[in-house]
Protein backbone atom coordinates (compact mmCIF):
# COMPACT_ATOMS: atom_id res chain seq x y z
CA UNK A 1 0.00 0.00 0.00
CA UNK A 2 1.45 3.35 -1.03
CA UNK A 3 1.06 5.92 1.72
CA UNK A 4 1.22 9.65 0.90
CA UNK A 5 3.17 12.07 3.03
CA UNK A 6 1.17 14.99 4.43
CA UNK A 7 1.65 17.84 6.80
CA UNK A 8 -1.30 16.64 8.87
CA UNK A 9 -2.13 13.20 10.17
CA UNK A 10 -3.68 10.92 7.58
CA UNK A 11 -7.29 9.75 7.76
CA UNK A 12 -7.31 6.60 5.68
CA UNK A 13 -7.71 2.84 6.14
CA UNK A 14 -4.02 1.94 6.42
CA UNK A 15 -3.79 2.72 10.12
CA UNK A 16 -0.34 4.23 9.50
CA UNK A 17 0.20 7.93 10.25
CA UNK A 18 2.90 9.88 8.39
CA UNK A 19 3.73 13.56 8.28
CA UNK A 20 6.76 15.81 7.69
CA UNK A 21 8.12 18.96 9.29
CA UNK A 22 6.87 22.27 7.93
CA UNK A 23 4.43 20.29 5.71
CA UNK A 24 7.40 19.47 3.40
CA UNK A 25 6.58 16.22 1.62
CA UNK A 26 7.75 16.80 -1.96
CA UNK A 27 9.60 13.71 -3.17
CA UNK A 28 8.99 11.64 -0.01
CA UNK A 29 7.53 8.19 -0.66
CA UNK A 30 6.34 5.53 1.79
CA UNK A 31 5.09 1.98 1.23
CA UNK A 32 3.81 -0.69 3.59
CA UNK A 33 5.70 -3.95 3.01
CA UNK A 34 5.75 -7.54 4.22
CA UNK A 35 8.68 -9.12 6.06
CA UNK A 36 10.34 -10.14 2.77
CA UNK A 37 11.45 -6.49 2.42
CA UNK A 38 13.59 -6.72 5.56
CA UNK A 39 16.33 -8.95 4.16
CA UNK A 40 17.99 -9.56 7.55
CA UNK A 41 17.23 -12.95 9.04
CA UNK A 42 17.60 -12.16 12.75
CA UNK A 43 15.04 -9.37 12.42
CA UNK A 44 12.65 -11.69 10.57
CA UNK A 45 13.14 -14.28 13.33
CA UNK A 46 12.18 -11.65 15.93
CA UNK A 47 8.62 -11.63 14.50
CA UNK A 48 8.14 -8.06 13.20
CA UNK A 49 4.63 -6.64 13.45
CA UNK A 50 4.80 -4.12 10.61
CA UNK A 51 7.23 -2.80 7.97
CA UNK A 52 7.40 0.55 6.13
CA UNK A 53 9.81 1.49 3.32
CA UNK A 54 10.71 5.19 3.02
CA UNK A 55 12.55 6.52 -0.01
CA UNK A 56 13.03 9.60 -2.14
CA UNK A 57 13.75 12.97 -0.58
CA UNK A 58 13.30 12.32 3.13
CA UNK A 59 14.06 15.56 4.91
CA UNK A 60 14.53 15.92 8.65
CA UNK A 61 12.16 15.34 10.18
CA UNK A 62 9.58 12.82 8.91
CA UNK A 63 7.43 11.07 11.51
CA UNK A 64 5.94 7.58 11.08
CA UNK A 65 3.47 6.06 13.56
CA UNK A 66 2.38 2.41 13.64
CA UNK A 67 -1.13 1.68 15.02
CA UNK A 68 0.08 -0.62 17.82
CA UNK A 69 2.65 -0.56 20.59
CA UNK A 70 6.14 -1.96 20.15
CA UNK A 71 9.70 -0.85 19.51
CA UNK A 72 11.26 0.24 16.22
CA UNK A 73 14.38 -0.58 14.23
CA UNK A 74 15.65 1.48 11.30
CA UNK A 75 17.52 -0.17 8.41
CA UNK A 76 19.48 2.13 6.12
CA UNK A 77 21.69 1.58 3.08
CA UNK A 78 23.01 5.15 2.93
CA UNK A 79 26.59 3.95 3.48
CA UNK A 80 26.31 1.16 0.90
CA UNK A 81 25.89 -1.71 3.38
CA UNK A 82 22.66 -2.44 5.27
CA UNK A 83 22.99 -0.97 8.75
CA UNK A 84 20.52 -1.56 11.60
CA UNK A 85 19.98 0.83 14.51
CA UNK A 86 17.33 0.98 17.24
CA UNK A 87 15.08 3.97 16.57
CA UNK A 88 14.16 6.20 19.51
CA UNK A 89 10.41 5.65 19.51
CA UNK A 90 7.65 7.17 21.61
CA UNK A 91 4.02 6.48 22.43
CA UNK A 92 1.15 8.54 21.11
CA UNK A 93 -1.95 6.90 22.53
CA UNK A 94 -1.98 3.36 21.07
CA UNK A 95 0.54 4.38 18.37
CA UNK A 96 4.29 3.73 18.32
CA UNK A 97 6.02 6.64 16.57
CA UNK A 98 9.54 7.33 15.32
CA UNK A 99 11.30 10.10 13.42
CA UNK A 100 13.71 9.67 10.52
CA UNK A 101 15.76 11.96 8.30
CA UNK A 102 16.92 9.62 5.52
CA UNK A 103 15.58 6.79 3.33
CA UNK A 104 15.37 3.33 4.82
CA UNK A 105 13.09 0.65 6.24
CA UNK A 106 11.23 0.99 9.53
CA UNK A 107 10.41 -2.22 11.38
CA UNK A 108 8.04 -2.50 14.35
CA UNK A 109 8.97 -5.31 16.76
CA UNK A 110 6.79 -6.77 19.52
CA UNK A 111 7.20 -5.09 22.89
CA UNK A 112 8.35 -8.39 24.44
CA UNK A 113 11.03 -9.08 21.81
CA UNK A 114 14.56 -9.52 23.27
CA UNK A 115 15.67 -6.94 20.69
CA UNK A 116 13.15 -4.35 21.85
CA UNK A 117 13.66 -1.04 23.57
CA UNK A 118 10.33 0.15 25.03
CA UNK A 119 9.07 3.39 23.47
CA UNK A 120 9.22 6.51 25.60
CA UNK A 121 6.00 7.60 27.27
CA UNK A 122 6.18 11.16 25.95
CA UNK A 123 6.59 12.75 22.54
CA UNK A 124 10.00 14.39 21.96
CA UNK A 125 8.22 17.65 21.16
CA UNK A 126 6.95 19.55 18.10
CA UNK A 127 7.83 18.16 14.70
CA UNK A 128 10.26 20.74 13.34
CA UNK A 129 13.39 20.46 11.26
CA UNK A 130 16.56 21.11 13.26
CA UNK A 131 18.23 24.47 12.73
CA UNK A 132 22.04 24.38 12.72
CA UNK A 133 23.52 26.32 15.60
CA UNK A 134 26.01 29.05 14.81
CA UNK A 135 29.00 28.40 17.00
CA UNK A 136 32.11 30.43 17.47
CA UNK A 137 35.05 28.66 15.89
CA UNK A 138 38.00 28.37 18.25
CA UNK A 139 41.52 28.57 16.86
CA UNK A 140 42.86 25.18 15.88
CA UNK A 141 45.20 23.62 18.37
CA UNK A 142 47.64 20.79 17.84
CA UNK A 143 46.02 17.49 18.78
CA UNK A 144 47.80 14.50 20.16
CA UNK A 145 47.78 11.37 18.07
CA UNK A 146 45.74 8.74 19.98
CA UNK A 147 47.72 5.79 21.21
CA UNK A 148 46.75 2.59 19.44
CA UNK A 149 45.56 -0.24 21.70
CA UNK A 150 47.71 -3.31 21.09
CA UNK A 151 45.81 -6.33 19.81
CA UNK A 152 46.54 -10.03 19.44
CA UNK A 153 45.55 -12.00 16.30
CA UNK A 154 43.29 -14.97 17.03
CA UNK A 155 42.88 -18.36 15.37
CA UNK A 156 40.02 -20.78 16.03
CA UNK A 157 38.15 -18.40 18.31
CA UNK A 158 34.36 -17.93 18.31
CA UNK A 159 32.28 -15.68 20.53
CA UNK A 160 28.53 -15.67 21.21
CA UNK A 161 26.78 -12.38 21.98
CA UNK A 162 24.74 -12.15 25.19
CA UNK A 163 22.95 -8.93 24.16
CA UNK A 164 22.47 -6.71 21.11
CA UNK A 165 25.90 -5.09 20.84
CA UNK A 166 27.28 -2.00 19.16
CA UNK A 167 29.94 -2.81 16.56
CA UNK A 168 32.65 -0.16 16.60
CA UNK A 169 35.30 0.96 14.14
CA UNK A 170 37.99 0.52 16.82
CA UNK A 171 38.00 -0.43 20.51
CA UNK A 172 35.64 2.07 22.17
CA UNK A 173 35.53 3.96 18.85
CA UNK A 174 32.76 5.15 16.53
CA UNK A 175 29.69 2.89 16.23
CA UNK A 176 29.40 1.44 12.73
CA UNK A 177 26.56 -1.07 13.23
CA UNK A 178 24.76 -3.54 15.47
CA UNK A 179 25.35 -7.22 16.17
CA UNK A 180 22.30 -9.32 17.15
CA UNK A 181 21.73 -11.19 20.39
CA UNK A 182 22.88 -14.83 20.61
CA UNK A 183 24.92 -14.71 17.39
CA UNK A 184 28.04 -16.89 17.00
CA UNK A 185 30.81 -14.83 15.42
CA UNK A 186 34.38 -15.43 14.30
CA UNK A 187 36.80 -13.44 16.47
CA UNK A 188 39.80 -12.17 14.51
CA UNK A 189 41.71 -10.17 17.14
CA UNK A 190 41.66 -9.46 20.86
CA UNK A 191 42.49 -6.20 22.63
CA UNK A 192 41.98 -5.70 26.36
CA UNK A 193 38.20 -5.74 26.82
CA UNK A 194 37.42 -6.02 23.08
CA UNK A 195 37.10 -8.57 20.27
CA UNK A 196 37.36 -7.78 16.58
CA UNK A 197 34.72 -9.88 14.82
CA UNK A 198 33.42 -10.68 11.36
CA UNK A 199 29.64 -10.32 10.97
CA UNK A 200 28.52 -11.36 7.47
CA UNK A 201 31.58 -9.75 5.91
CA UNK A 202 31.48 -6.60 8.05
CA UNK A 203 34.31 -6.26 10.57
CA UNK A 204 34.40 -4.28 13.77
CA UNK A 205 35.00 -4.40 17.51
CA UNK A 206 32.55 -5.50 20.22
CA UNK A 207 32.84 -5.47 24.00
CA UNK A 208 34.29 -8.62 25.55
CA UNK A 209 32.07 -8.09 28.61
CA UNK A 210 28.96 -9.26 26.77
CA UNK A 211 30.16 -12.32 24.87
CA UNK A 212 30.81 -15.97 25.61
CA UNK A 213 34.17 -17.03 24.08
CA UNK A 214 34.82 -20.53 22.79
CA UNK A 215 38.04 -21.97 21.39
CA UNK A 216 41.49 -20.38 21.36
CA UNK A 217 40.47 -16.94 22.62
CA UNK A 218 42.56 -14.51 24.67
Amino acid sequence: TDIPCTGDWLNDNTGIRIRASYDICDGAQFERRDISAIGIQWIVDAGPLDVIDAWGWIRPTAEVCFPQLGSMLFITTSSGARSVTPLDSFRDGHYSCGRIGQPGTLVLLPADSPHSTPPADNSPGPLVAPVPEQQEVAPAEPTAVPTAIPSTPLVNCMVRTKAILNMRQSPNGRIVGLVPWEAWLTALEYAPGWYKIDFHGERGWISADYVEPRGSCA
